[in-house]
């Protein structure tokens, strides 16, 4: 609970952003930031069972498959939102990178999303020997992607699976009751309401990633800020 007392007081510390106010300022902050280049290549578009991805490989042989799922809150954004980022991790880690283009929210009302990641990361499972030349696979996600990732492994954990050795996730929600210490006031600050979430909660068994146990998902790598809930 200090942790969240501490993470709650940061928050209330912070004053509102300001971004630049013109042309010069935004050249300035740029050039601050700036990046390395990243050549992308066209990504592969397949259907991995019924569901699209696409899929970014290195020049060479990969040694392995990072199953990508983008962020975006269930409702917003796409997998080739990330092709930049994955064009890097092929290039710099010898990986092909196989990104889901997961069904998104209202229009397909959950569990149409961790349906499609699960359809996906159980192709792998199946087909990556054949299809790229290695079966070590690692999962991996950012904010919703994260959480669908942990999602998926339970799933498969469930169904006998244990094909992923390892999986990245990027300040994921993994209880989305808001019953936590720090996600009940958390829950007041941002879009979402405690009522809501528990009127949620009730609707489906398949409500959050981690109850009744998240046993036997080893080899995780769980990456937070400085508010996590």
């Amino acid at each position: 609970m200090q942790y969240a007392d501490e993470a709650h007081a940061f928050r209330l510390r912070r004053s509102g952003a300001r971004g630049p106010r013109n042309w010069d300022e935004l050249q300035m902050v740029r050039a601050q930031h700036r990046q390395e280049t990243v050549s992308v290549a066209p990504a592969t578009e397949e259907l991995a069972g019924d569901v699209p991805v696409r899929i970014i490989t290195p020049a060479d042989a990969p040694c392995g498959v990072l199953l990508d799922i983008h962020s975006g809150g269930f409702y917003i954004g796409a997998a080739s939102d990330n092709d930049v980022r994955n064009r890097a991790l092929a290039d710099r880690l010898g990986v092909a990178v196989v990104s889901v283009d997961y069904r998104l929210a209202p229009e397909h009302p959950w569990p149409a999303a961790p349906d499609d990641c699960e359809t996906v990361a159980k192709w792998l499972a199946e087909s990556a020997e054949a299809r790229f030349g290695t079966g070590r696979l690692v999962i991996g996600g950012v904010s919703a992607g994260a959480t669908l990732a942990m999602t998926t492994l339970l799933r498969l954990r469930d169904r006998g699976i244990d094909a992923f050795a390892g999986a990245v996730l990027q300040y994921g929600t993994f209880d989305l009751s808001a019953q936590t210490p720090a996600g009940r006031p958390a829950s007041m600050w941002n879009f979402a309401s405690i009522r809501n979430l528990r009127t949620a909660s009730r609707c489906t068994p398949r409500r959050w990633p981690t109850p009744p146990s998240t046993t036997s998902t080893d080899g995780s790598m769980t990456a937070s800020g400085r508010e996590p809930i």
